[in-house]
């Protein structure tokens, strides 16, 4: 079912100074930043292979993902894993009795990211991101 590991998303406290970091670190700068409002979020967006490396930053700490990092700290947020047709395989899941979350929806250019997330009844609190 899974084709590749299709994204990782790291939270971070400061967006720009983890882009700075790497920078200098790694010699990589981001394929895009951007900053999604509606959802309170300012991202950098790096291209290894055919992984995308997202970096978020919360800009609302009552957000999900303003929680979490309060709650978790800094670092990894997901894996989400590649599939052919996410679509088919969200439907086939949910007919599994998988709830889903996350509409599919299309991220800014360039990553055309289709993004699902699905939570299994058998293992409550394990996610696991379908792209």
């Amino acid at each position: 079912m899974f084709t590749s590991i299709h994204h990782i998303h790291y939270v971070v406290r400061n967006r720009d100074e983890m882009v700075e970091y790497i920078r200098n670190t790694f010699g990589m700068e981001p394929d895009d930043l951007h900053v999604v409002e509606g959802r309170g979020m300012k991202d950098a967006l790096y291209r290894v292979g055919e992984t995308l490396i997202e970096i978020t930053e919360p800009l609302d700490a009552d957000s999900g993902i303003g929680q979490h990092l309060a709650d978790h700290g800094p670092g990894v947020y997901h894996v989400a894993f590649g599939v052919e047709n996410v679509r088919q395989v969200a439907a086939d899941l949910a007919a599994k009795g998988n709830r889903l979350r996350g509409r599919g929806r299309r991220h800014a250019k360039p990553t055309r990211l289709h993004h699902r997330q699905h939570r299994t009844r058998r293992q409550p609190g394990v996610v696991v991101p379908i792209s």
